[in-house]
């Protein structure tokens, strides 16, 4: 059974000692594996420089808030980040290559926790991934997440809600494909929806220019973060609303400022955890970019067998 649990993440907020080293071995390793396939190529390829690597992706950056590339989104045929990133590799004189793609993830991981680095770089700020603090088959602290109706419901309850219906308890952060696994294996799973923050949040000043978030161009839908529990929850029923999810496939809110939930899963912005007998005991996968391959909910249904009562 693949799953994931401490320090398999490449995408981690805050690291322990232990967790660091990985990484750095993860990155030391990674990068050798690329200078070895590259060596007799002649490909130019990203410096392992902080001050040259900076420069790449505040340029990134300034062309991902750039209108023209803004208004691609939803337009363009392919991986918009990755032709923009492609164009930057172009103006600083390095190669458009697999190596190259990889090699910027590669050192995004090392630099991405850097202080002077963080607080320039809209998308490190934004786009963190929490990395899973607990082990498999090991029981969850004290959750309290809320309901739409404004109610405290504690993780445990709903554990034992779907133990004792001898369902697998099953918690996403996004819609993607899940409203269809819902319905599809509900005699099996107990499926929720637990909602963290807002994703794709734009902040504007008084002159129009983006000052936070993560925009992809949505221009009719842009929302500022959450400031309140009452922020999360307006903006929970207005996700329940628009995406038409059915009334089996309960929402709930994350606790607001902790976040206790995604603090211990690292659920957010498009994961799953699954629970059974009252224990974690199943993540989805995340590659190296930190994405994953397929829908989570794929991922699950190759085990759902070997998982279920």
């Amino acid at each position: 059974m693949q799953s994931q649990s401490i320090g398999e993440d490449y995408l981690v907020k805050t690291e322990t000692k232990g967790e660091s080293l990985a990484n750095n071995n993860k990155f030391n390793q990674e990068s050798s594996t690329i200078e070895k396939e590259t060596n007799n190529n002649n490909i130019k390829l990203i410096p392992d420089d902080k001050e040259k690597f900076f420069e790449i992706i505040l340029k990134e950056q300034q062309m991902r808030l750039d209108k023209k590339y803004q208004d691609m989104y939803g337009q363009y045929p392919g991986n918009l980040e990755d032709m923009i990133r492609s164009e930057v590799f172009k103006q600083y004189g390095y190669d458009d290559c697999p190596s190259n793609h990889k090699l910027y993830y590669v050192l995004t991981q090392k630099y991405r926790n850097d202080p002077e680095l963080k607080k320039q770089v809209f998308f490190w700020r934004n786009n963190v991934m929490q990395g899973c603090r607990l082990s498999l088959k090991q029981e969850p602290p004290e959750i309290q997440l809320f309901n739409l109706q404004s109610q405290r419901v504690s993780l445990k309850e709903l554990m034992l809600q779907s133990h004792q219906e001898n369902r697998l308890l099953v918690v996403y952060s996004a819609i993607a494909d899940y409203i269809a696994f819902a319905q599809k294996y509900k005699d099996i799973c107990k499926c929720i929806i637990t909602y963290v923050k807002e994703a794709h949040f734009v902040e504007r000043d008084e002159q129009g220019k983006f000052i936070d978030g993560w925009p992809i161009g949505f221009y009719e839908y842009e929302y500022p973060q959450h400031k309140s529990q009452k922020d999360r929850q307006q903006m929970a029923k207005m996700l329940k609303e628009q995406f038409h999810i059915p009334e089996d496939l309960e929402v709930y809110q994350d606790q607001f400022p902790d976040n206790l939930f995604d603090e211990s899963f690292g659920i957010w912005p498009f994961n799953m955890v699954v629970f059974k007998e009252c224990k974690f005991i199943w993540r989805g996968i995340l590659n190296l970019e930190g994405l994953k391959e397929k829908y989570h909910s794929k991922q699950l249904e190759n085990h759902l067998q070997n998982l279920k009562y």
